[in-house]
């Protein structure tokens, strides 16, 4: 009872091994600390210990996490480990569109894992000219020990493309130097001269100290850089670098080759030796080290290439396969799959037997392997461990070509018609366990897998697997259904159990009401897998599951039942929430608060607001529900908004802080605003004038407005008082300044933007969208000044509508760094000021477009976001905000004709917006 859930789940003898004390302990500390610090350093002493278990460990734990920090924490733990499954788990996050900062972070990971795959992987991105992540992915290689991608950082420093932005060609720059790539020198000196006061200059001065020879010292020595303070600092510590690494013999480059053991060392000193003449290196090896091991000869090879020695180099490499590792193994190798035809490598490999091809292919990619490894495996007179391995080998092939779809489905298809016709069950079983690697559930992999549920046996535990690893909707209802069949059978105990858990394992949800139908004991054995699913596939019989749950000693029962109470309500349930609230654990603590504040309805909430009332210094309290309360649509939250009026003006312990004044006031704004609304979509009658009421005005509006009929009265009345003046010009003579038209309909946009957007960003929405609203300022590159140039309008697929000068490049610059700080969900109204910031947001997250060749979803509720409409709006609120600035503040109309064009501009957008935001219902 007191081992830690993964614990006890990896020990099961169907799981297939056991965990040493010192993994449980660790083990123990990540599921059960509270405290940051301590739990980041048991992941690094976890992943220090490598290999198959603390790979699974880790998996495992990130899989059931709460805390994005501890995700992000174990992604860069996953790089050190060093081991396949690491490996196939970060290309599989880094693959994930939907979560562009984790994507990144994974990638990042592969540069410490020193392993062939990750480098062919971050390969198939640095190939891909228009790749969101090429920034990351070039970092991660230049720290790769043994990787070569020369060819890969070439092609981007000597791209012909005016569009690549800055920053990757710093990364392209820097990279090329930490991995020693000498070739690359002229290229980079070229920037010195096309680029003499930017980023790509200091860059490249950094970079010749570490590539240069003694040409590029006189040159560095006669560059003028005494009025620019930084970069002569770098120039000086260029020439500095230069002159200690040109003073090095080869004597002394050779015995730092034979002496270095580390990776690190080990590169870092073959690189010294490369920028010696190859003649001379080669004479100092073999006088230097004469007896020398395989691994030090395929080093010496690689570094030497000769394309012309690939059948030699492949027989050294079989000769002692053993005893050369597997990156070192691979570096060599790569350099010939890259220079010689995908065909003479594939017959030559075949020559040198199946166990040696296999080796080769499940470390380097080479196109066509995936149907030869295939063939391989097909064939029923090979032996079973060779069948193994080959589909072994097949996973990472298909790893290494990247992010391919095409791969992905033929690979698949091929394993579907290859395990209907298998004999072997061992064989059969890996066919359908690759198929969930690969991600493949297309039509005939969903029969094939439903009629193997169906009919039982020896392979429905190969099933599950592959179902948890689609991890799918389709996947989700596929094991529902078959648990549905089985979960009350005794016989099916244990499959019960494998469908249980391959359910937990995924992110998929649905309907999973067959779970309260689970026999009290396999309820109880499975709980904390079964609460796992119920945290994203509620069913509200199980809630006096969950109010059992939370009363149980062990500490992550209690926490995931915490996080499974915010969908399952009962008083039972509510009254453990509230005596969280005081839990010693702050975890337990800080989890109950965020289930009441984003998942139960008013009454909970105005309990919470009485809570801060009596504790008006607690600022943790007052931060977490001010900016995370989700409003629970049908509930009438008057007295949370009158509590809150309360709070304003006390100005009581942290309340008297500005910013978190402005956040209840926001809070308050966006709860009435949703109140409004609700009352008029449930009763169509209130604020509807009567015959004897109705006005010439509101009969004009309804003309020229679509909308105006379902506009709030907040709306309507901003409207009838800019049509007042417009229309009655007779109640004011020629002296009285007629702008009041232009603000009112700009402010009446500005609300309705505001309750169809603004409440569904700033209320409805949490912490998860806004880290969706991160990724996608980090994917246009748009969290670095470097890509605000002067292609922006391109880049961002919007120059039909807006030019270099009219794009407002600046404000973009404030909206984007609100974004990434976080501020725009505290701060709404200071960031969020105007049309000009909604057409930004528009353009940002509201609509279907391309960058750099990557389509762009959109992330805001609008029914239409085609991106010439949505790009036609924004230039409208563009345009709009500049004229209403100007009527505000220093600009007067008295001539009621100056108005008319301004009007219909706003008449048109209103209408504009209302088939967007309101779908013309």
């Amino acid at each position: 009872q007191n081992e830690a859930p993964i614990a006890m789940i990896l020990k099961r003898p169907e799981i297939g091994f056991q965990l040493d004390p010192e993994t449980l302990s660790l083990l123990q500390v990540i599921e059960s600390t509270d405290d940051d610090a301590k739990r980041r350093a048991a992941i690094m002493d976890l992943a220090g210990r490598g290999g198959m278990n603390a790979a699974r460990i880790l998996i495992e734990t990130f899989e059931r996490s709460m805390w994005r920090s501890t995700k992000f924490a174990i992604i860069q733990a996953l790089g050190r480990v060093r081991h396949e499954r690491a490996t196939e788990f970060l290309c599989r996050v880094s693959m994930d569109a939907d979560d562009f900062a984790m994507a990144a972070e994974a990638v990042m990971a592969m540069g410490s894992a020193d392993d062939p795959v990750a480098g062919e992987f971050l390969g198939s991105i640095l190939r891909t000219p228009d790749h969101p992540l090429l920034r990351e992915a070039l970092t991660a290689v230049s720290i790769l020990n043994f990787f070569p991608c020369e060819r890969e950082i070439s092609g981007i420093l000597n791209s012909k493309k005016l569009d690549t932005p800055p920053s990757v060609t710093q990364n392209a720059i820097i990279a090329a130097g930490l991995r020693g790539y000498r070739k690359l020198l002229k290229p980079i000196t070229k920037f010195l001269t096309s680029d003499p006061s930017g980023p790509l200059f200091n860059t490249s001065l950094i970079t010749l100290g570490r590539l240069g020879d003694d040409s590029t010292l006189t040159l560095l020595e006669n560059l003028d850089t005494r009025y620019r303070a930084f970069a002569h600092q770098l120039k000086m510590s260029a020439v500095d670098h230069l002159r200690l690494k040109l003073s090095y013999t080869i004597e002394d480059a050779v015995g730092a080759a034979i002496d270095a053991t580390s990776p690190a060392a080990i590169r870092q000193a073959w690189q010294v030796l490369g920028s010696f003449p190859e003649e001379s290196a080669r004479e100092a090896l073999s006088l230097l080290a004469a007896d020398t091991s395989p691994e030090f000869m395929a080093l010496e090879r690689a570094l030497f290439f000769r394309p012309e020695s690939f059948r030699a180099d492949l027989e050294l490499l079989a000769a002692h396969s053993d005893k050369v590792r597997p990156e070192i193994f691979a570096s060599l190798a790569r350099l010939h799959a890259t220079s010689t035809s995908a065909t003479e490598v594939l017959k030559d490999l075949t020559i040198l037997g199946d166990s040696f091809k296999i080796k080769f292919l499940s470390l380097v990619r080479v196109d066509g392997a995936c149907e030869e490894l295939c063939d391989m495996a097909s064939k029923s007179s090979s032996s079973q461990p060779m069948r193994l391995a080959a589909i072994n080998a097949i996973i990472p092939q298909a790893l290494m070509h990247g992010a391919s779809t095409e791969i992905r489905d033929s690979l698949g298809k091929r394993f579907v018609k290859m395990a209907e016709s298998e004999s072997d069950p061992a064989v059969a079983n890996r066919m359908i366990r690759a198929i969930g690697q690969l991600r493949y559930l297309g039509p005939d992999a969903s029969n094939l897998l439903r009629d193997i549920l169906k009919d039982g046996g020896n392979r429905t535990e190969a099933v599950y697997a592959a179902l948890a690893a689609c991890d799918t909707p389709e996947s989700f209802r596929m094991i529902t259904k078959r648990l549905r069949q089985i979960i009350s059978v005794p016989e099916q105990e244990a499959e019960t159990r494998g469908a249980i858990l391959s359910l937990a394992r995924g992110t998929a949800t649905g309907d999973a009401t067959c779970l309260a139908n689970l026999p009290q004991k396999l309820l109880g054995d499975s709980r904390v897998a079964v609460l796992k699913i119920l945290c994203g596939s509620p069913v509200p019989d199980m809630a006096p599951f969950v109010a059992k749950c939370l009363l149980e000693k062990d500490y992550q029962t209690r926490l995931l039942a915490a996080v499974a109470a915010k969908t399952h309500h009962s008083p039972e349930i509510l009254a453990c929430m509230f005596e969280f609230l005081d839990h010693d654990n702050p975890s337990l603590a800080g989890r109950a608060l965020d289930t009441l504040v984003t998942g139960w309805g008013a009454a909970e909430h105005l309990r919470l607001l009485e809570r801060m009332a009596k504790r008006p210094d607690d600022e943790g309290l007052y931060r977490k529900v001010l900016r995370s309360l989700t409003r629970n649509p049908g509930d009438s939250y008057n007295g949370v908004i009158a509590k809150l009026e309360s709070l304003i003006t006390s100005k009581k312990g942290v309340m008297a802080d500005q910013d978190m004044i402005q956040a209840a006031v926001n809070l308050r704004d966006n709860l009435a605003v949703a109140a409004a609304d609700d009352a008029r979509s449930t009763d169509n009658s209130k604020g509807k004038l009567t015959e004897k009421e109705r006005h010439e005005i509101d009969e004009t509006l309804n003309r020229s407005l679509r909308g105006f009929p379902k506009y709030s009265e907040t709306i309507k009345s901003v409207l009838r008082s800019g049509e007042v003046t417009w229309q009655h010009p007779e109640l004011f003579d020629a002296r009285v300044d007629k702008s009041t038209v232009l603000v009112q309909y700009v402010k009446s946009i500005d609300l309705l933007m505001q309750e169809k957007i603004g409440s569904q960003i700033f209320l409805a929405q949490g912490a998860d969208f806004l880290q969706k609203l991160q990724s996608r300022v980090t994917r246009l590159e748009l969290d670095d000044d470097a890509g605000f140039d002067s292609s922006l309008v391109t880049t961002l697929d919007c120059s039909m509508y807006f030019s270099r000068d009219s794009f407002p490049a600046h404000k973009l610059g404030l909206i984007c760094r609100s974004v990434m700080t976080g501020l725009i969900m505290k701060e709404q109204y200071r960031v969020v000021d105007g049309l000009r910031a909604w057409a930004l947001l528009l353009l940002l997250f509201g609509r279907t477009f391309k960058f750099r060749g990557q389509i762009m979803e959109p992330l805001l509720p609008l029914i239409k976001t085609d991106n010439d409409g949505i790009c036609r709006i924004a230039k409208g609120m563009n345009e709009l905000q500049d004229a209403r600035n100007r009527a505000a503040h220093r600009g007067t109309i008295l001539e009621m004709g100056n108005l008319q064009e301004m009007r219909d501009l706003c008449a048109s957008l209103l209408n504009d917006l209302d088939g967007h935001l309101l779908g013309g219902k």
